[in-house]
């Protein structure tokens, strides 16, 4: 990644905090939330959350919050504090994985597989061979 893609990244994260700082300041202070915060962060997300990805893993192997949570070992309540974690960067993957799996109480080698399983680039059709 280059001087400009770092820089374009950083602006964008910026931006994300700023709308969902602004976001929270309008929601009423009450237990859903982090709920609804959770929820604003898988929709408006542009690669700085963990909620995209466990959208993302839940889909491809079709299921729902209660199967997430029992394949990482947890309460379903959790999750809402996995989705607004920070994904882990390429340079430090294994220690944030780690950290994260520590701070949200999730098995970290079923957490690290749905990270390196979702964090791949979807592949293209262009890269199909054809029969």
């Amino acid at each position: 990644m280059d001087q400009a893609q770092v820089s374009a990244a950083m602006q964008r994260t910026q931006a994300l905090y700023a709308s969902l700082s602004r976001w929270l300041d309008q929601q009423p202070e009450d237990a859903g939330a982090l709920s609804r915060f959770a929820e604003y962060v898988t929709e408006h997300d542009h690669g700085t959350f963990t909620g995209p990805l466990l959208a993302r893993y839940k889909e491809l192997h079709q299921i729902d919050d209660r199967a997430l949570a029992e394949f990482l070992n947890c309460h379903q309540g959790q999750l809402v504090r996995l989705v607004i974690c920070g994904r882990p960067r390429a340079q430090w993957f294994e220690s944030d994985v780690a950290r994260i799996a520590i701070h949200v109480h999730v098995h970290d080698e079923r957490l690290c597989a749905l990270y390196q399983e979702t964090m791949r680039p979807a592949p293209s059709t262009d890269d199909a061979v054809s029969s």
